[in-house]
Formats: C-alpha cells, sequence, structure tokens
C-alpha cells in the first residue's frame, strides 16, 4: 500500500482550493502550471483515496437569510454519543463538538427569535442536557477552516516511487 506523503503539489492544491472551492481545473493548471491530468488525479487520490478532501459546502450569510441570533452552547450530558445524535437531528444545529472537560458538548445553532433559542434549548435538556452554558457571537470576524499549512521538511513530488522523468532519465541511459 502507498504511503499517503503529501508533496508540494499536492499542499498547493489544498491551498488553492481552500480559498476557492469552486475553481476549475484549468484555472488550477494556469496557476500551478500542472497539466489537468494531473491535477484531477491528485484531487481525486486527496478526496476518493486519502480522505483529506471531504467535500465542498457553500458559506452562507446566517444574518441574510433571518437568523439574528447565532449561538455557542456549551454543554454538560451524561452521555454525550446519545446527546449529540439527537441534537443532530435538529435543523437549527450548524455544528457539534465532542469535547474535553465537564461541559463535554458545544452547539453552534441559529435562531430568528430568543423564543426559538428557548424552545431549543428545552429540547436540549430533554435529550440528556444536565447544564448548558449559552454564549451568542455577536461577530464572526474570522471563519478560515483548517488551515492548509505545510511541513517545513516538504518533498517537491511524491515520494513513492520514482518520478516518470528519472525513470525515462534512467531508460535512455539504459541505452546508451
Amino acid at each position: 500500500m502507498r504511503r499517503k506523503t503529501l508533496d508540494r503539489l499536492d499542499w498547493e492544491l489544498l491551498k488553492t482550493l481552500a480559498e476557492n472551492p469552486g475553481i476549475s481545473y484549468t484555472e488550477i493548471k494556469e496557476k500551478l502550471n500542472f497539466s489537468i491530468g494531473t491535477i484531477y488525479m491528485r484531487v481525486r487520490r486527496l478526496q476518493e483515496d486519502w480522505g483529506i478532501i471531504k467535500g465542498q459546502r457553500l458559506v452562507l450569510d446566517p444574518q441574510k437569510l433571518g437568523f439574528s441570533l447565532m449561538a455557542l452552547i456549551r454543554v454538560q450530558a451524561t452521555d454525550p454519543a446519545k446527546f449529540i445524535e439527537a441534537a443532530k437531528a435538529h435543523p437549527e444545529v450548524g455544528a457539534i463538538w465532542m469535547t474535553t472537560g465537564e461541559m463535554n458538548v458545544y452547539v453552534e445553532a441559529y435562531f430568528r427569535s430568543p423564543a426559538e433559542l428557548q424552545e431549543f434549548l428545552t429540547k436540549l435538556v430533554k435529550h440528556g442536557a444536565t447544564r448548558m452554558e449559552t454564549q451568542l457571537i455577536l461577530d464572526k470576524p474570522v471563519d478560515k477552516g483548517v488551515p492548509v499549512l505545510p511541513p517545513s521538511n516538504l518533498p517537491e513530488r511524491g515520494t513513492t516511487g520514482p518520478s516518470r522523468k528519472s525513470s525515462s532519465s534512467a531508460k535512455s541511459k539504459a541505452k546508451k
């Protein structure tokens, strides 16, 4: 089985796609100076084979959709896995994190009114929340997602075997 070693091209692809998930392969080709076939195969490997790219998503403006309240709700749940399973079914939920510490679950949720928030908190108690702390989000000035930070000792191209260039050079030397 091939080793999962990201090289410089993989990191450049990830950075490019993180900046603009809707960019075309032609635009990536022009930006990174690699063939569309190479780009296609690398993206496919990063997505399907290695599971590094988990998908693409729209970034929506909650206020323009009528959600005037955005909340982070810290929860102490008696059974976190069971609580998460129940809570994730609610359409108000944007994200859920299982965390360490006494407050073992974080819930990010969106509401159009204080009454909706109160109703939601009541439902969380029914799902096993024994303690909650709610914080309203006033602004989200930074939302960059997972950072694309390649290591400093990055290989130039795939290290899982000889590159085409080196194997064709070896063949031509063998012919001479």
